[in-house]
């Protein structure tokens, strides 16, 4: 899978809208803007200190929960942009 089938070409999430994420094993999370924290945008993380990510689906949804640490979403299989 590369990273573009991966990222919902719409782009960036707007007021309103939800990001539906499947990952690992038959997992699935749903994430509203409201939980996110405004200043941080969610991002794709496939290299780590120059090195990629292994395992079957190298990629992690880094978010900035609202008033929370940093939160990685590991075996990311697709990212969807909900309303």
């Amino acid at each position: 899978m590369t990273l573009e089938q991966l990222v919902p070409a719409t782009g960036l999430l707007v007021p309103g809208e939800r990001i539906d994420v499947e990952f690992g094993s038959h997992q699935s999370r749903s994430i509203s803007d409201t939980d996110l924290d405004s200043q941080v945008k969610p991002l794709v993380v496939y290299v780590v200190d120059g090195k990629q990510l292994s395992g079957h689906t190298p990629y992690y949804l880094l978010i900035k929960p609202r008033g929370k640490p940093f939160e990685a979403i590991p075996d990311v299989q697709s990212i969807a942009l909900k309303p």
